[in-house]
C-alpha cells in the first residue's frame, strides 16, 4: 500500500510506504505536466493518483508505477478556487481513468463524467 500526502506549501506530493516510511516526492512548483501549484486534494485508484490543484485549476492523473508519468489532465477553467474532489470509480468501468468526478469549492459542487483516453 502507498500513502500519499499533499504538501501545499512545497507544491509537491510526498509518498510513504504502508509502514509510514518516506519513499519519494513527486513534482515541484510550476504549471507544466508533473508540476503542481497548490495541490489540495488527492485520490488513489489502483496505481493512478488524481491530484487536484487549486493554483493551476486542473486535475492531473499520475501513474505511480511508471515513474510518475502523467496519464492525462482535466482542466477546470470555470471553477473558482477548487478545493475538494471525489472520484467515483464504478466497477462497470474497465479503464482506470473513467467514472464520475465531483469537484467543489466552498460554494458549489461540479459534477463531470470522466472518460479520459490514456
Amino acid at each position: 500500500a502507498v500513502v500519499t500526502t499533499q504538501s501545499t506549501g512545497n507544491d509537491r506530493i510526498a509518498v510513504f510506504n504502508h509502514e509510514g516510511c518516506y519513499v519519494k516526492s513527486i513534482g515541484c512548483k510550476g504549471s507544466k505536466m508533473g508540476q503542481f501549484s497548490e495541490p489540495c486534494a488527492l485520490q488513489l485508484s489502483g496505481s493512478v493518483l488524481a491530484v487536484l490543484e487549486r493554483g493551476n485549476k486542473r486535475i492531473q492523473f499520475i501513474c505511480l508505477e511508471s515513474d510518475n508519468t502523467v496519464l492525462s489532465t482535466l482542466l477546470l477553467p470555470n471553477i473558482t478556487n477548487p478545493c475538494y474532489m471525489v472520484w467515483i470509480i464504478s466497477q462497470d468501468f474497465k479503464d482506470e481513468l473513467s467514472g464520475e468526478i465531483v469537484v467543489a469549492n466552498e460554494n458549489k459542487a461540479y459534477f463531470n463524467t470522466l472518460n479520459v483516453n490514456k
